[in-house]
């Protein structure tokens, strides 16, 4: 949800503001490619942190131990099995009558439940699965990026017939034991 130009910590949607133009070359791609694909009468999947237990921001954090961010900023994530899902329901057309698959649509995807940064560590830490530890945040909501936004995606589910996550929030999943495809098929 880079493309959402809110950082105070309020709620965004898929009708968010989006950032201006020239503001970041990243974020001007994804732009550029939402354009591309409404224009084509395709389909904009807008996703939030992507996680499982070995790969997403937490691992990067635990990895550094001190961040200059503000532990306080809030995110929201979903897990890579449920973004794949997600995309493939908008493919299938679940939740229309006609099942012929969305056309031109913005959905976004995230697990409905926002957390910061220190509780997103808290979380992984408290699993066991990373050992004892902690991480340090160093920055502040004026030095570090803002604080974040709350990601709403209630009409994306509903559109989607009440699609919800296998995984029910990134807390859960790693206070359930962070086993997932990715750490018990054996293929990675």
């Amino acid at each position: 949800m880079s493309v959402c130009a809110t950082e105070d910590g309020s709620t965004v949607s898929e009708n968010c503001p989006l950032v201006p133009e020239g503001k970041a070359p990243g974020t001007d791609k994804l732009l550029g490619a939402e354009k591309a694909a409404l224009a084509a009468n395709g389909n904009v999947l807008r996703l939030v942190g992507l996680y499982h237990a070995a790969r997403g921001p937490h691992t990067f954090f635990i990895k550094m131990g001190e961040v200059p961010r503000f532990g306080g900023y809030v995110v929201n994530m979903l897990h890579y099995e449920d973004a794949a899902r997600m995309a493939f329901a908008i493919l299938k057309g679940d939740g229309k009558a006609d099942g012929q698959g969305f056309r031109g649509q913005v959905s976004v995807g995230t697990d409905g439940h926002p957390l910061t940064f220190q509780e997103m560590t808290d979380a992984c830490f408290a699993s066991g699965l990373f050992g004892e530890g902690s991480v340090k945040f160093t920055g502040t909501p004026e030095i570090g990026g803002g604080k974040g936004k709350v990601v709403d995606n209630e009409r994306s589910r509903e559109l989607l017939g009440g699609w919800k996550p296998k995984y029910a929030s990134f807390k859960q999943f790693f206070a359930d034991g962070g086993k997932d495809y990715y750490n018990t098929s054996g293929l990675f």
